[in-house]
């Protein structure tokens, strides 16, 4: 049998999940892995900026899609 789809929970709608520990481990890898590819930027800026484009997210009054709200600020 071929997997044909993975889903990810990242909310622990499904299970239970600790959001600031998955976070605070997260993260820094993922800005590990943007520098392994030869992407030079500091990475903490690089978190900071995630942050700021998930707040818009969130703030977002439909006016725009999410990935415009958080392309508006990731990208500043």
């Amino acid at each position: 049998m071929q997997i044909q789809h993975i889903l990810f929970d990242l909310d622990g709608t499904l299970l239970p999940m600790n959001q600031e520990e998955f976070v605070t481990f997260y993260m820094p890898l993922l800005a590990k892995k943007y520098l392994s590819e030869g992407i030079q930027f500091d990475p903490k800026a690089f978190i900071a900026s995630i942050w700021k484009g998930y707040e818009a997210m969130v703030k977002n009054d439909g006016s725009c899609t999410n990935r415009e709200a958080l392309y508006a600020e990731f990208v500043d």
